[in-house]
């Protein structure tokens, strides 16, 4: 999902927008079950990505505060983030 879900990427260099997907769709049903198993595999919180990339908590908010990598959700004490996004950065 794009920053702001406003379109689908595959790296940093094709992605196709939401107007685009819209118009060119096939609506399908996803299950919740599809959706909870999806987060769960995807989605990692402060403390997973501390042990990815072995380093304190500190440091992931010093990361995420000079931009080098983004939440998709903002906590008071805890963000949430894109697993794909955490691996690519430790290439």
């Amino acid at each position: 999902m794009s920053p702001g879900g406003h379109g689908i990427e595959w790296g940093s260099s094709a992605s196709i927008s939401a107007e685009e997907l819209y118009e060119k769709c096939n609506e399908i049903n996803i299950s919740f079950e599809d959706i909870a198993c999806f987060l769960n595999n995807r989605v990692i919180d402060t403390s997973e990505v501390t042990k990815l990339l072995g380093c304190t908590r500190q440091y992931v908010n010093q990361l995420v505060n000079q931009n080098k990598i983004k939440p998709i959700k903002v906590g008071s004490n805890n963000n949430l983030f894109m697993r794909g996004d955490i691996e690519e950065d430790m290439i």
